[in-house]
């Protein structure tokens, strides 16, 4: 697995007259999840489907909102990534 730091578009697909958002990102090839900011979530009106326990960086768990859905696309194309359908928003 491998590192890709790229332009990404994300959008919800569920509410098509919502503006998308370009971010520049850090994704791990071998991601099945994708970690964004709540001001993000908010900004694309992402619903919370259920609660999961994380374990952060510093070794403390925490229950946060696993919500979805959401729509990447690459305006930096990389072959190797495949889009998530699902996020976990961290804090």
């Amino acid at each position: 697995m491998g590192l890709i730091r790229g332009v990404f578009i994300l959008s919800n697909p569920s509410k098509p007259e919502l503006a998308s958002v370009e971010v520049s990102a850090l994704a791990d090839t071998g991601a099945v999840h994708l970690c964004i900011p709540e001001h993000l979530a908010i900004q694309l009106n992402l619903t919370e489907l259920e609660r999961r326990e994380v374990v952060l960086a510093d070794g403390h768990r925490r229950s946060l909102p696993y919500v979805g859905p959401v729509e990447v696309r690459f305006k930096i194309a990389a072959a190797s990534l495949v889009p998530w359908c699902l996020v976990m928003r961290c804090c």
